[in-house]
């Protein structure tokens, strides 16, 4: 015969395991939105301040007369380039909708075509408290993982995405200083 008092305190200590895992697979999406917002920063940053550096830096080109001495920036001015549109791919790669696992799918309870199945809503409902239980937390637990894996890859690809928008800030903006020495120096000149 089962012990009453134990089945209830299993059911006490499933409770609160429960309400924990709620709060990390809650925690779980707050860093999926915390993540797509960082990746959207990124995406406006590097265009509008690779958008502007281009320009300044092509503008500074045009105005200089010989091209040879100014080959070192129109060589940062291409890598720059190339590094913020990198970084824009790798950030809207990250930004793109992913598979997110709930603990609950509301398409278990429909068919292929859509049409209800009752039996799954009645086997969940009637199911004993244990069971209940035992199905809620192995839901959980298998959608944290989940979406912590997917949320993994996705911090990484922002992180590498941060490190190419500063190499294409650095490039660019050193072509600029480039430019402004030869200038300052005397060893590039602008057209009359």
């Amino acid at each position: 015969m089962n012990n009453p008092d134990k089945d209830n305190e299993e059911c006490e200590n499933d409770e609160i395991l429960l309400r924990n895992l709620q709060s990390e697979y809650e925690n779980g999406f707050d860093l999926k939105s915390s993540l797509d917002t960082k990746a959207s920063s990124i995406i406006t940053a590097s265009i509008i301040s690779s958008s502007l550096l281009v320009s300044i830096t092509t503008l500074s080109i045009t105005l200089i007369k010989s091209v040879n001495i100014i080959l070192p920036s129109i060589i940062g001015l291409i890598i720059g380039i190339i590094l913020s549109l990198f970084t824009i791919i790798l950030s809207m790669h990250a930004y793109r909708i992913r598979k997110y696992g709930y603990s609950i799918v509301s398409s278990s309870f429909f068919d292929q075509t859509g049409k209800f199945i009752e039996s799954r809503l009645v086997a969940m409902r009637t199911a004993k408290k244990k069971e209940y239980y035992f199905s809620r937390l192995k839901d959980y637990l298998h959608t944290i993982n989940e979406n912590e894996k997917t949320n993994n890859i996705k911090s990484r690809i922002i992180v590498v995405s941060q490190w190419t928008f500063f190499g294409s800030i650095g490039f660019l903006l050193g072509s600029i200083i480039i430019l402004l020495i030869l200038l300052a120096t005397g060893y590039a000149s602008l057209k009359p």
